[in-house]
């Protein structure tokens, strides 16, 4: 079986907070795999997008989306791409 699933939906409601967000996006994840009768450790990827990486972002958010895995003692494959806005290229 394969889910799929999204937190594109709830962004707009989101705090410009970084870890916030990830719980959020974490939450509606687990909803969404607890509604198809499965868990965290049934995920074999997951794809991590983040706009306007900071230094730092992709380590405190990878902590956040490992702590859902951790009690399952499972650790999914996973790409993370990052996407910088145009005014932050040189040309």
């Amino acid at each position: 079986m394969t889910i799929r699933t999204s937190g594109t939906r709830i962004q707009q409601y989101m705090v410009n907070d970084l870890e916030a967000q990830t719980r959020r996006a974490m939450d509606g994840i687990k909803q969404t795999l607890d509604a198809s009768r499965a868990s965290f450790k049934d995920v074999v990827h997951y794809f991590v997008f983040r706009a306007r990486p900071r230094m730092g972002d992709i380590g405190r958010a990878s902590a956040i989306i490992g702590s859902y895995f951790a009690p399952f003692n499972h650790k999914p494959t996973s790409t993370t791409s990052l996407s910088l806005n145009s005014a932050s290229r040189s040309s």
